[in-house]
C-alpha cells in the first residue's frame, strides 16, 4: 500500500490540464480537413504551460500561421510526445516540483483545394510517416 501511494506521489508532477482553442482566421474561407486527407504543408510548434497547465506562457496562433502560408485547407491536432514528457521531467527535477509542460500543435493544410482522385503536390518527403514529414 505504501508503495501506490508513494508511486502516485511521484506520478502527480507529471500530470496537467490544459486548454489548447483553435481559431480560423478571421474573414477568410478556410475548409477543415478529414484525419486521413493528404496535406502538402505540415509544421509543429509547441505550446509551453506553467503550473501544471494552469498558466499558459506561449501559445502558437494556429490562424496566424495559416494566414501566413496561404492555407486554404487545414487541420490542426495535438500531439503528446515523449519529449515532451522528458521536459516535463527535466523541468520538474531541476526546479523541485514546479515543471514546464510542453504541447505539440500540428498544423497541415494545402494552399490549394484538395479534389477526389486529384491529390495536392507532396513534398519531396514522400515515403516517412505523418509525424516525420514535419519540422519546427
Amino acid at each position: 500500500m505504501k508503495k501506490r501511494i508513494f508511486s502516485l506521489i511521484l506520478c502527480l508532477p507529471l500530470t496537467a490540464c490544459f486548454t489548447s482553442n483553435f481559431d480560423a482566421p478571421p474573414e477568410t474561407s478556410v475548409r477543415i480537413m478529414a484525419a486521413d486527407e493528404p496535406a502538402e504543408f505540415c509544421a509543429e510548434h509547441k505550446d509551453w504551460y506553467l503550473l501544471w497547465g494552469i498558466l499558459p506562457i506561449w501559445r502558437t496562433g494556429a490562424d496566424e500561421i495559416i494566414v501566413r502560408e496561404k492555407l486554404v485547407e487545414a487541420r490542426v491536432s495535438t500531439q503528446d510526445r515523449v519529449s515532451d514528457t522528458l521536459i516535463i521531467i527535466g523541468t520538474d527535477l531541476l526546479t523541485g516540483f514546479l515543471p514546464l509542460f510542453p504541447q505539440t500543435i500540428v498544423i497541415e493544410g494545402n494552399r490549394t483545394p484538395h479534389q477526389p482522385g486529384n491529390p495536392p503536390k507532396m513534398p519531396a518527403m514522400q515515403g516517412r510517416n505523418r509525424q516525420s514529414e514535419c519540422s519546427s
